[in-house]
Parts: C-alpha cells; sequence; structure tokens
C-alpha cells in the first residue's frame, strides 16, 4: 500500500535528523583579518603580443586575536586536530600560492588593457589556532585545482596606469574548497618588461575538507611585481 505523500515529508526529515544527531556537528572556523598582506610575483613568457605563458607566485599572511563566529555546536575537528570550542581564539595564518597559466592580451591600446587568464593553481595553507589558555593548534593543507582571472588597466601615461583584478579558483585536489579575490591599485612601469603593482586586496578562502570548514576573508595593502621576457 503506497504510503500517503502527507507523511514522505515528515518521516524524511526525522531520517534525516536522526542522521544528524548520529553524526554530531563541529564548529566552524570563521577568520577575518583586515590587515592582511599579500605579497607575490609574475613571470610572463610572450609567446606573440596575444598570448603568453605566466607563473604568479603570492603570499598571503595574517593574523588575528578572535578567530570565533561559532555558528554550529561541537568541537573544532581539522584533519587530527579536535579543538574545545571557546569564546575566543587566536589566529595566523600564511597561504601561499602557485599557478601557471595561459594569459591572453584581448585589449591592448592607450585608452583600456584587458587581459584574462586560466590555468592549473597550487594552494598551501598554515593556520594556527591558539586558544584562552595559549595552548597552539597548527593545521596544514594543500589544494589544487583550475581558476582564473581578468584585470584591467586604465593607462595614466607611459609609465603608470589604474589596475583592477580579480580571481576564482576551484580547489577539487587534496584540500577540497575554493578562493575568490578582488584588488586593484596604481601599476608602475619603470621599464617596459617591468611592472610594479601597489594597492588593496580583498580575499575569501574557503576549506571543506575536515568536518570543520575553515572560511578566512581578508583584506589589505597588495604588493605584486611583474617581469615580462
Amino acid at each position: 500500500m503506497p504510503v500517503p505523500m502527507s507523511y514522505r515529508w515528515p518521516a524524511l526529515c526525522l531520517v534525516v535528523g536522526s542522521c544528524l544527531l548520529l553524526y554530531g556537528c563541529a564548529s566552524s572556523v570563521s577568520i577575518r583579518d583586515t590587515g592582511a598582506l599579500t605579497a607575490g610575483g609574475t613571470l610572463v613568457r610572450e609567446f606573440s603580443p596575444k598570448i603568453a605563458l605566466r607563473l604568479d607566485a603570492a603570499r598571503n599572511s595574517g593574523d588575528t586575536s578572535n578567530a570565533g563566529d561559532f555558528y554550529d555546536d561541537g568541537d573544532i575537528e581539522l584533519g587530527d586536530l579536535t579543538i574545545a570550542v571557546t569564546d575566543q581564539l587566536g589566529a595566523e595564518f600564511d597561504i601561499d600560492s602557485v599557478a601557471l597559466s595561459a594569459e591572453f592580451n584581448v585589449v591592448d591600446h592607450d585608452v583600456v588593457g584587458l587581459r584574462l587568464h586560466a590555468g592549473l593553481r597550487r594552494t598551501r595553507l598554515d593556520l594556527e589556532l591558539t586558544d584562552a589558555l595559549d595552548n597552539s593548534y597548527r593545521y596544514k593543507g594543500t589544494s589544487y585545482g583550475p581558476g582564473g582571472g581578468i584585470e584591467l588597466l586604465l593607462p595614466l601615461n607611459d609609465h603608470f596606469a589604474l589596475m583592477v583584478r580579480g580571481g576564482a579558483h576551484f580547489y577539487v585536489g587534496g584540500d577540497t574548497g575554493r578562493e575568490t579575490s578582488w584588488g586593484g591599485g596604481l601599476l608602475i612601469r619603470p621599464h617596459p618588461q617591468l611592472e610594479l603593482l601597489a594597492g588593496w586586496f580583498e580575499s575569501e578562502y574557503h576549506n571543506t575538507e575536515n568536518r570543520s570548514n575553515i572560511e578566512i576573508q581578508s583584506s589589505g595593502p597588495l604588493v605584486n611585481l611583474r617581469l615580462r621576457f
């Protein structure tokens, strides 16, 4: 005899709720740092005026005295680490990334410039959490995946330009997750083959590999040196 539709949804909710109770919940680590620093470099090998191969390396570093915002019940579980939830945790983090991408110089003239790039990225997270008793817990994870970005340039003269850039990466190998970023600033060209970007960035990093998700929202000064050859 078929089960009436009116009974199916309550039964489904009961089963799902029971599974969640049996499995248990873990708190997520949510970090917000408005004083982080991103420093990096870019090597570009041009094959034509429109196509190039680029290698990017960067480090996003920051710390905060309040890595709370625990919105689930239960302890923090990161790999083999289990950390009891407290009202406040200190956090220090380094997010190191290396990416190899194809770059496409879509627009390049005196009024505006536009570059697109897409490729593969490797990112390594080094996270240290400290509780109120000064106990330290360290988690390291490495992620791999595809991604890309866009760079918009507004030239001011032969040596200066304004730049706005953004990117997104999706980690499907190692620690799964995703990362998005955008920023901009003043681009300085002391030499036709050399560019220095100094400005500001915003970044969101999500690590979903463990029972406890890691969410890092950071912003701060940005410095990047780009060399073409």
